[in-house]
C-alpha cells in the first residue's frame, strides 16, 4: 500500500527527523483498533508513532508508552507526541519490547510489525528493521506479550493477507485467539492484501469483515468514514 502524507485536523505529524512515512498501513490499524475501556496501551515497533496518537485522539483516558530500537524514531516519536493535544499522555523510549522489564501490564499492545522476509533489504539498517523480518521474532513476540498483557489484554497487528494464517498460528502456541479479522482490499475485485487481527487470551466466534480502499476510482464511503477524523483531505 503507498506511502502519504498524513495530518491530523488538530495538528501536522512532523517528519523533519526521519525520511519514513506514514503508510495506509499505520493508518488503518490507528482508525480501526480497538480501545474502548483500554487504560495502558503500548505501541511495539511506533515509528514516528503516529498509531499511538491516533489512538490518544481516539480514547481520552488511555495512556501510551510506545518503544521502538531506532533511535531517531524514538526522537521523532516525542517530537510529535510534545507537539499534540495529549502530550502528557504520550510517552517514546528507545527499548527492545523483547527486553522491556514488566513494571506494569498493558490492556492493549499494537503493532504494525515488519513482515518482509524475500523482498530485496534497503541499505539503511533502519528501514530494513522496520519493514523486514531482521530482529522481529514473532514467536518470541507473541510469549512477551503473554508476560506483559493483563488478563484481559489483547494484541492488535495488521499484516500481509497471505501470511495471516501462518501469524495466528504462532500466536496460537501461546494461547493467543483471534477475535476479529478485516480483509483489506484495495478494490473489490483485486486480493485481499493485508488483514487486520486482534487477538485475545479466549477462544470465542471470531468476528469478520472486509474493507474495500477505493471504489470507481476514488476513495470508498467505509475508507472515508474511518480516517476522516484523521486526514485533511477528507
Amino acid at each position: 500500500m503507498k506511502d502519504k502524507p498524513f495530518h491530523f485536523k488538530q495538528f501536522s505529524v512532523h517528519h523533519h527527523l526521519s525520511s519514513m512515512k506514514v503508510g495506509t498501513d499505520a493508518l488503518l490499524l490507528g482508525a480501526w483498533c480497538n480501545v474502548e475501556d483500554k487504560a495502558n496501551i503500548l505501541e511495539v515497533g511506533c515509528g514516528c508513532g503516529v498509531i499511538s496518537l491516533m489512538l490518544a485522539q481516539r480514547n481520552s483516558q488511555s495512556k501510551f508508552f510506545a518503544v521502538d530500537i531506532d533511535l531517531l524514531s524514538v526522537a521523532e516519536a516525542n517530537e510529535n507526541f510534545k507537539n499534540s493535544p495529549w502530550a502528557e499522555r504520550l510517552t517514546a523510549k528507545q527499548v527492545d519490547f523483547m527486553e522491556l522489564k514488566k513494571t506494569e501490564t498493558w490492556d492493549l499492545i499494537v503493532c504494525n510489525p515488519p513482515f518482509f522476509s524475500n523482498a530485496l533489504e534497503s541499505p539503511k539498517d533502519s528501514r530494513n528493521n522496520a519493514r523486514h523480518l531482521v530482529k522481529f521474532d514473532r514467536l518470541l513476540f507473541f510469549r512477551k506479550c503473554q508476560e506483559v498483557t493483563n488478563d484481559n489484554g489483547i494484541i492488535t497487528i495488521i499484516v500481509p493477507f497471505e501470511d495471516a494464517s501462518s501469524w495466528m498460528n504462532i500466536a496460537a502456541e501461546f494461547a493467543w485467539f483471534p477475535v476479529s479479522t478485516v480483509e483489506v482490499k484495495d478494490t473489490i475485485d483485486k486480493p485481499s492484501k493485508r488483514m487486520i487481527i486482534e487477538f485475545g487470551k479466549a477462544q470465542v466466534r471470531l468476528e469478520s469483515d472486509t474493507l474495500i480502499l477505493k471504489e470507481n476510482k476514488a476513495f470508498s464511503k467505509e475508507y472515508i468514514q474511518m480516517l476522516k477524523e484523521f486526514q485533511i483531505i477528507f
